[in-house]
């Protein structure tokens, strides 16, 4: 019986490897397969509740791996909605900033709302 699926983690891997060719810290095919199969394995371990932690906890891995520089959790209330907005922020070669919608944390309903970037995914 198959744990894994191979197919899925491979293409994670070069999915991973070509998005780092884009940045300056280039990462190795390696690497990129190291951390495909560390999700994966990851993945197995157990469902996790998902919590605004989480959500922050997988926020914080994309300044970790070195996508982008930080991460900003702004609450907003209004309308009889109470939200925790999402973004992630980096600099271009050029030096221009680049803003990453990740979505927002709904406080009121407990669920997260993916939007350009989805962190569970």
């Amino acid at each position: 019986m198959k744990k894994y699926n191979l197919s899925e983690i491979m293409k994670n891997a070069w999915a991973t490897y070509r998005k780092f060719q884009k940045f300056v810290k280039k990462l190795s095919f390696s690497e990129c397969l190291r951390r495909a199969w560390a999700e994966a394995k990851e993945a197995l371990e157990k469902p996790v509740a998902i919590t605004l932690a989480v959500i922050k906890a997988a926020a914080q891995k994309l300044v970790q791996f070195g996508e982008y520089e930080s991460i900003s959790f702004k609450d907003w209330e209004n309308y009889g909605k109470n939200r925790t907005y999402i973004k992630a922020y980096r600099h271009t070669l050029a030096g221009n900033l680049r803003v990453a919608d990740c979505g927002y944390w709904d406080n009121h309903d407990s669920k997260y709302v993916p939007q350009a970037i989805d962190l569970l995914a």
